[in-house]
Order: C-alpha cells, then structure tokens, then sequence
C-alpha cells in the first residue's frame, strides 16, 4: 500500500466514526467506531499491519505530543478550586475509593500490571490514554497497549446512561423544591460559561490583531512545551519520574496563562486540535495490528470487571463524603462519572435530559445553572487534570 492510499484509508475510518458518533449524539463514539473499524481491518486482512507507518502520520503525533499538555494546563482556572470546595473534596474521595478498590479487589483478581495501566484510562482523558498507551508500547507491552485502548472505546457506552441517570435525579429533586424560596440565587446558581472563563482579558489577549495569529499559538504552545520537557528531565530524575512531563506540562501551562503569557486552548487558537487528534487516535491504533480475536476476548472480563470495580469504588466513596457535604445522590453520580464521559459529552448529555425534562423555559433555565456548571468543573478535574497527572506517575510503573 502506498502513502497516497494509507493516508486516505485512514482519514476516511475517521470521517465515518466522527459521523457516527453525530449521528448518535455522541452515544457511539469517535474513538469505539475507530477501533472497530481498525480492528476488522487488520483481522480481514485489507490492512497492512504498518498501514499507520506507511500513512506517516508519526510526525502529526510528535507536534500533538509536544503541545497538549501546556493546552490542557491552559484551560484549568485554580479559581473553580475555591468556587466549588465541596465538590472537590467529594471528587477527590471519589478518586481515592475508585484507586483502593481498582488495586486492591482488581488487583487480586487481574493482577497489579494490568490495573496501573487502566487506571489511569477509567479515570478519562485522551491524553492520559496517549501517555499510558506510549508506556505500555515502551515496555514492549502490545497486549496493554491494546487493553487502555479498549477502555478508551468503550468509556462513553457506560459513561453516558450514568450521567444521564444521574441529571434526571437531581433534576427531580430540584423540581420538587423549586418552589422553596431559598433555593433561588443560592450556590451553584451560575451560567456554565463562567466555569470556563478567564475574566479580565491577559496579556496574550491585548495584543494587536496583526501580531494574533495561528502561528503565534503554535510557537507559544512548542516553545513551552519543549521548556517543559528541559524541566521535566531534571524533576522526574529527582522524584524517581513521579513529577514527569505530564505533571510539569498541565502546572507550566496553568501558571502562564493565569500570567497571561499564552492563550487558553491554543491548538484550537491555531486551528490544528481536530488533525492532530485525528493523527493520535489513529497512530495509537496501530497497536490494534497485533491484538488477536483471542486476546480480545481475555481482555473483556478484566475490561468490565474493573469498568464495575471503578464505579463501585469511585461513588461508593463519593456518595459518602458528599452526603456529608450536603450533596444528594443524583448530582454526585452525574459529576464522577464525568471520568467515564467527559467535556463536551458530559455537558451534551446534561442539557439533552434537561431539555427532556420539562418544557417550560424557566424551569430549563434553572435546572442549567443548577446542574451543569458542576458537571463542568467535576470533567475539568477529573479529566483534564487528574487523569493526565497520575497518569504520568503511572507510566513510570510499567
């Protein structure tokens, strides 16, 4: 096969699984029809095992690699910390009663190996897949790399009727008390976009309109991400590789934006996050050429096995901390499972059951402000940030 050929095989997989998972509201990902269609590919025989070589898209991965630490970094505001203390304090159990029973109960049952290399992954976040995806590949591990590349595909299938279960119960509850005047301008009662705003505009964002353009945020976003890794060297020798590039990447590009020496998002700023997505889910794929029918299905127990184990271990926790904290069950379990569905799905999901809920435009309204901010921070936590950074730590494990 040649290049001409690889390269448009590959772009066309991904063009039908982004359809697909349109066409579904996000309910059949992106990343489960990919998988699928890889999968068959090479089982069939119409691919070849290193179509993804031929296709040349390693050097697409390599820019995406670079830059999307100090991205994800840019989009986390420390200022949702305070915000929204209780909800961080329950996240935080969640996260600890998902890790004490995945490496304690899983562990036992599947074996330690097999639980630091998904751990990470059910928690979410492309990235911390692509870091754990490139450990298990380093340590000559193809079945592992294959295992957090099946969790990736099927998160969203479990991940959206928990959400979705869990909104319809607080949007119950809320309902219910909506005539309590107390409720009325009380915590939580903000639009979701302040979640996600920087208010004053930074230095990045006053400059003149002819210096602003793609190719400042794609030099801001290299240079600090190569900084990163030169920093990187000298704390993950010092720490055993615990503070690695993950961690210094998400920290430097926290810190510069909230100096206001880059923008938030700035590949989307460039306009090059859906080709370079598309270049590491498909490079990540290629693992896929190694795994047999029969690996496959000796991966599924352990797959919803610990798929159970996470949830079990991440709500149970959750849920009692948060009782304690004054939240109800509903919201909890519609903000930790964000691990399983995160932003934008996570958010889509939220409005789609609002919008089921009730008709009436007020009641829409308030349901929004009450709910979905939450469900924002509890995916910028979980996700973007925790996933990213433990995965890093658990990299070093394999």
């Amino acid at each position: 096969m040649t290049f001409a050929w690889a390269f448009t095989v590959l772009v066309g997989i991904y063009y039908v699984s982004t359809v697909i998972n349109s066409l579904t509201r996000g309910r059949i990902g992106t990343a489960f029809t990919s998988f699928v269609l890889m999968l068959l590919g090479f089982w069939s025989g119409l691919f070849p095992k290193d179509i993804v070589g031929i296709s040349e898209l390693h050097g697409l991965y390599s820019i995406l690699n670079l830059t999307i630490l100090i991205h994800v970094g840019t989009s986390f505001d420390p200022k949702q910390f305070k915000r929204e203390w209780r909800l961080v304090v329950i996240i935080i159990a969640g996260i600890l009663g998902m890790a004490f029973l995945v490496f304690t109960v899983g562990g036992a049952i599947f074996g330690t190996q097999v639980c630091i290399a998904g751990f990470p992954v059910y928690l979410g976040a492309v990235v911390a897949l692509n870091i754990m995806h490139q450990a298990a590949v380093e340590a000559g591990s193809m079945d592992l790399a294959a295992f957090v590349l099946l969790i990736q595909a099927t998160q969203a299938l479990i991940g959206i009727p928990l959400i979705g279960t869990g909104v319809r119960m607080e949007g119950r509850r809320l309902l219910g008390l909506k005539s309590d005047a107390r409720l009325k301008g009380g915590p939580g009662s903000v639009a979701p976009e302040t979640y996600m705003a920087d208010g004053a505009p930074k230095l990045i964002d006053r400059l003149p309109k002819r210096l602003d353009n793609p190719f400042l945020h794609l030099l801001l976003a290299a240079f600090y991400g190569a900084l990163a890794e030169l920093i990187a060297r000298y704390t993950g020798a010092l720490t055993g590789g615990i503070i690695g590039v993950a961690v210094v990447g998400i920290v430097l590009g926290m810190l510069l934006r909230q100096l206001g020496l880059i923008s938030r998002n700035p590949i989307d700023r460039a306009g090059l996050m859906p080709v370079l997505l598309f270049a590491m889910i498909t490079v990540m794929r290629s693992s896929l050429a190694e795994l047999s029918p029969y690996t496959l299905l000796e991966y599924l127990v352990p797959l919803l096995g610990l798929f159970a184990i996470s949830a079990a271990g991440m709500y149970g926790a959750a849920y009692l901390v948060g009782r304690k904290l004054g939240y109800h069950k509903g919201m909890i379990m519609a903000c930790v499972f964000c691990c399983f569905a995160g932003y934008p799905l996570n958010y889509q999901v939220a409005l789609e059951n609002i919008q089921l809920m009730t008709e009436d435009a007020e009641e829409r309204e308030y349901l929004k402000n009450e709910i979905v901010p939450k469900i924002v921070l509890g995916s910028v936590l979980i996700v973007s940030v925790t996933s990213v950074i433990l995965a890093g730590i658990f990299s070093t494990m394999l």
